[in-house]
Parts: C-alpha cells; structure tokens; sequence
C-alpha cells in the first residue's frame, strides 16, 4: 500500500492511498480516533460527536471509498480492499495505533483490520456489525441497491435515495 498526503486545502484534506483519493477531516488533539460509516453513508454523520470528544482525541473523519468526496476508481465496494483503505490512511496520517470506531458497514471495516492488521490500532468498538445476513434483510439491501458483497447498483441505490 502506498500513500501520500495531499493538504493544500485546509478546508478539504486528501489522502491519496491505496490507489484511490481518500478525503478526509481532522480535529482535536491526542491518541487517535477514527470514525468509519456504514453503507451508503459519510464520514458527516459523525459530526456530532466531535465538539465533546475532540477535547481527548484527535478525531478523524474519513469518507470510505466509493461515498462522499472519496474516490472509487475500481469501482468496487469490497471489505478488505476498504480495510486496506484506512491502513494506508493510517500510515500516510503518521498515526501511531489509533482506536476505530465503527457503525454498520464501517465495523465490518473495523473488524477486518483489527483481524488482518492487529499491529495497526489500539481498540474497536463496533455496532450493527452484520455477521449474518437474514434472506428478508438482505432482500430491503437489494431495494437499496446492494446486490452482494461488493456489487451496488448504483441507478438503484439513487432511485431508493430520493424515496
């Protein structure tokens, strides 16, 4: 994995790691905390946390490939591709073994890197992580637009996002 940091926008922070252009924000100070969001998400809906966890952490809010203003030039939504994602962010941010946080599909990302890479990170906390997926659940995910693991129909995820 490759990485370097590309910080000439204060408002708007990239990394390019991993092959592919990762945004991200930053704030506070301290041992490190990354936030990963689930499916469909952005790094935005952790944005209430920070005023109060910021004054410990140094919080950093990443857009995992494929959502927000992160890149997805293989066009690929894939587990351990996303968990390279976030060690390459790690090692390109000079991070020494952050804690993640996880919420759905980004405590599936949590998980993997914990699993594959336990040298990288200090602590997990995961929530609506998805061990197993029931044949009903999986059926609302495909009127969402997710068909299987890594593949999105993105006409259909658009079309279930303006209902």
């Amino acid at each position: 994995m490759s990485a370097e940091i590309n910080d000439t926008n204060q408002t708007e922070k990239f990394v390019n790691a991993n092959g592919t252009k990762i945004y991200y924000e930053s704030f506070g100070s301290g041992k490190s905390l990354i936030f990963l969001h689930g499916a469909m998400g952005t790094s935005q809906v952790w944005k209430p946390y920070v005023p109060i966890l910021s004054n410990d952490f140094n919080i950093i809010l990443p857009d995992l490939r494929g959502h927000g203003k992160t890149e997805n030039p293989s066009k690929n939504i894939d587990l351990h591709l996303i968990g390279d994602d976030i060690v390459a962010l790690i090692d390109a941010l000079k991070l020494n073994k952050p804690y993640l946080c996880g919420w759905s599909m980004g405590g599936d990302v949590g998980l993997d890197i914990a699993i594959r890479y336990p040298d990288c990170v200090s602590g997990l906390i995961v929530g609506g992580g998805t061990h197993h997926v029931s044949e009903s659940y999986f059926t609302s995910l495909k009127a969402m637009g997710l068909e299987g693991p890594g593949q999105i129909n993105f006409e259909q995820a658009e079309k279930a996002s303006r209902n």
